[in-house]
């Protein structure tokens, strides 16, 4: 299966076109899974690989060339969009692209962060 979304959350999905947005950034064939997860969750997972304290917004792991996984949190993700003023789902999706670029083997620069921009104009 190429793309799964699971919600762990209480919280009804966000509508955003995950698969869509996966298939424009890492292609169809690409196997993905995305995590809908709470903050308990997310902090446990950031202090395990990351060995970092608190929560986070996203978590990207690759699985193989062609396979991963993305954990995102969006009741973080809430808080972080009012903190900066920012509209939440135009924030999902820039905080989703961001992980879908670390799976594409992108790190933090200039370039990814054009990319983001790039690719948030086209969605």
């Amino acid at each position: 299966m190429p793309f799964s979304l699971t919600n762990k959350t209480k919280n009804a999905q966000t509508r955003i076109s995950f698969k869509r947005f996966k298939n424009i950034v890492l292609g169809e064939k690409y196997d993905l899974n995305v995590v809908l997860s709470r903050e308990k969750l997310m902090q446990e997972l950031h202090k395990h690989w990351l060995k970092k304290e608190s929560a986070t917004t996203i978590l990207s792991f690759p699985l193989t060339v062609n396979s991963g996984e993305i954990f995102l949190c969006p009741a973080h993700i809430k808080k972080e969009a009012k903190k900066y003023n920012l509209d939440y789902k135009l924030y999902l999706k820039k905080i989703y692209v961001h992980g879908l670029l670390h799976l594409k083997g992108m790190k933090h620069s200039k370039k990814m962060e054009q990319e983001e921009n790039k690719i948030l104009k086209i969605i």
